[in-house]
């Protein structure tokens, strides 16, 4: 794929995709970039005794098209759906970069305050309020909050959302009102 010269253009690399585990994104300018990724791919992948799987396959594009995928012979060997957003690794991946970040940090504080209330309501009824509670906000909550989010830039709000809720949860394994002061 980095031998296509396909992809983004991030500082002077050309990126045709991005991969997690057995998961692949690919990376293209146009639609034409993309079908000829997805054919690199699908290619690669037969020869590899692999499947794309087309229950999990989307294209997220603005471009109406059919998305076909083709072998070395050019033969569809299966169509993409398409789709204006997806969800890949518990975050909406959308159309533009800044909407992703828009919703993985709306979500993200979203998600800060259900574990607040789970956390609170289960170490209450805890032999150790404090231990549960600390246990359960590092362990559950921190890494449920936070996936996802490796490419995502938190702005100051955002992070001060987080701590603030971050500071609730303390003052409540402290014992001492929510109106205290940090």
């Amino acid at each position: 794929l980095s031998k296509s010269g396909k992809g983004f253009l991030i500082g002077d690399v050309k990126i045709p995709a991005l991969f997690f585990a057995d998961d692949i994104i690919l990376c293209a300018k146009s639609r034409f970039e993309l079908k000829f990724l997805l054919r690199l791919v699908n290619i690669h992948c037969q020869r590899l005794k692999m499947e794309l799987s087309e229950k999990k396959s989307k294209v997220i594009s603005p471009e109406e098209e059919v998305w076909a995928v083709l072998d070395e012979e050019d033969n569809i060997t299966l169509t993409l759906q398409q789709v204006l957003q997806y969800r890949y690794l518990g975050v909406n991946v959308e159309s533009t970069a800044m909407d992703i970040a828009k919703t993985k940090r709306t979500t993200a504080i979203s998600t800060a305050k259900k574990y607040k209330g789970g956390v609170i309501r289960i170490s209450s009824s805890g032999p150790d309020k404090t231990e549960v509670a600390e246990a359960m906000w590092k362990n559950i909550a921190i890494p449920s909050i936070l996936t996802g989010t490796e490419t995502i830039i938190f702005d100051e709000k955002t992070i001060t959302s987080i701590e603030s809720i971050q500071a609730q949860v303390a003052k409540f394994m402290l014992s001492v009102p929510i109106s205290t002061s940090n």
